[in-house]
């Protein structure tokens, strides 16, 4: 059975892209079907056999394959039932995929700590044990003392402590061979992501509601799509696959893409232009070979996607919709200063957003001690602002008896649920740590995902956070080797 992880070596390329890619749109094509427990049970049976042989390494590689290739409460109607290996329930919000992740933990609990002190898993290892301590703590005196919601503080808890078993155990197992082939484990799954959104929207008709659209199905690593460019200006082998991958990435968007994927897409050419030309010792270069496909790729998406939003008025797509959403955002923030300007200029979506942050400081001023240190874990913020008495708040997903309650305990983006739970303390710890990845992408284009992880969707996505989690993880090893060769 060990002899799986072979799989993931550098000559099994397309054995392993091959396999991910059926079992992947295996879970898409059964999405909400109780048939999708037959591939859950085989995914169960594979991981549990490795751990009775006591192998581990393994095991934890596979478990993290068949929870990133399967579905979760994103890609699936609100109400849905969902049967694949990271989303099957036990109890409450206990799933099958937090037992399995338990037993790798307690397996693995008696290896020291092998990542380097100097390393960024290391500093991640450290983030995560403070945010779980200080947020548990405060958040207890807070169900104690301040009337905190019980629901509130466990939804915070598990997502900063499922986080910190998954950095824990990969700080256990540090080994370059096992790093490399985590590599290119990571490196698989975006590749096959996009393909497999593609062939289910496109061939097999596998589609979602979203508000009155029509939604692609897709899982976190789709969400992480933009590092694909990035890969695609290192050296890395296989080049045609990945730039197959990333134009069946760009047309899913063109039809069905959310605000957040064009503003990654934004943010990582930005990177790029950076590192490429700006940044000597870096291991992003712009090749021969891109110099002749990459222009025609750029001419070919580009008016694409420029006749598809000419051809239609904003809003009649999802991509449309959430491009025009995006764009009434950036126009306020363009205009703040002027005498024009106010909040209900932007479409409903990004203001609940801008009034989520603008209460939590508000409240904030009224309580500075709570501002600085945050409310830790069920910790909850008021419309001070009035900001929310301007929109249907139910429109963000928020339940009715929450908002007749007027005490919030989410918010829909890391900023404002990090100032919320964190404080500005956790804030800038947070904000360090993504900036300090995004410095490393002249080693890894991995580093990438930093950006996702602590820039753009910290709590409450658990699937987003491993998937974000194991690609930086697997960017320690050319971390190490590219380092090492600049020092």
């Amino acid at each position: 059975m060990s002899s799986l992880i072979h799989i993931f070596d550098d000559n099994k390329f397309y054995t392993r892209l091959i396999l991910l890619i059926l079992i992947e749109l295996g879970n898409f094509y059964l999405l909400e079907s109780p048939l999708n427990i037959m591939i859950t049970a085989i995914e169960v049976v594979v991981v549990m056999s490795l751990m009775i042989r006591k192998d581990y390494p393994s095991a934890l590689i596979f478990h993290v394959i068949f929870c990133l290739t399967g579905c979760d409460a994103t890609s699936a109607s609100s109400d849905a039932q969902l049967f694949s290996y990271p989303e099957i329930k036990l109890i409450g919000p206990l799933t099958l995929s937090y037992i399995l992740l338990g037993m790798l933990w307690f397996a693995n609990r008696k290896k020291t700590i092998q990542a380097p002190k100097d390393s960024l898993l290391w500093g991640g290892r450290k983030l995560m044990s403070f945010f779980l301590i200080y947020g548990t703590g405060i958040g207890v005196l807070g169900l104690l003392i301040f009337n905190y919601r019980l629901n509130d503080f466990i939804t915070a808890f598990i997502y900063i402590f499922v986080g910190y078993l998954y950095v824990d155990i990969f700080s256990r197992n540090y080994d370059d061979n096992y790093l490399h082939k985590c590599k290119n484990a990571a490196m698989s799954l975006l590749l096959t992501a996009p393909i497999v959104s593609f062939i289910s929207y496109f061939l097999l008709n596998i589609r979602v509601s979203y508000s009155v659209f029509d939604a692609l199905v897709f899982n976190e690593e789709f969400i992480m799509g933009a590092i694909l460019i990035l890969i695609l200006f290192t050296d890395v082998k296989y080049k045609v696959a990945y730039m197959v991958s990333l134009t069946l990435y760009i047309v899913c968007l063109v039809i069905a893409g959310r605000g957040g994927f064009f503003l990654s897409l934004l943010i990582c050419f930005l990177v790029l232009i950076y590192f490429t030309y700006f940044v000597p010792n870096s291991i992003l270069k712009y090749t021969k070979y891109l110099r002749i496909i990459f222009p025609i790729f750029v001419i070919v998406g580009g008016s694409a996607i420029v006749s598809f939003f000419l051809s239609i008025e904003g809003g009649q797509s999802l991509a449309g919709n959430k491009v025009m959403e995006l764009i009434s955002l950036l126009e306020a923030l363009f205009t703040i200063g002027s005498t024009g300007f106010t909040l209900t200029d932007i479409s409903d979506s990004p203001y609940i957003r801008v009034a989520e942050v603008l209460n939590i400081l508000d409240n904030g001023i009224r309580d500075p001690l709570g501002l600085i240190f945050g409310h830790g874990f069920g910790g909850v913020y008021t419309d001070s602002t009035g900001l929310f008495r301007n929109v249907d708040v139910s429109i963000g997903g928020f339940p009715l008896e929450i908002i007749n309650s007027g005490r919030y305990g989410t918010a829909h983006s890391f900023l404002p649920n990090t100032l919320l739970f964190n404080g500005l303390i956790g804030t800038y710890m947070l904000l360090k740590k993504g900036f300090m990845y995004l410095k490393n992408i002249k080693y890894s284009p991995l580093c990438f995902a930093g950006y996702f992880l602590f820039l753009y969707s910290f709590y409450f996505n658990t699937s987003l956070f491993l998937a974000a989690a194991f690609a930086l993880y697997a960017a320690e090893y050319d971390i190490k080797k590219y380092s090492n060769v600049n020092n």
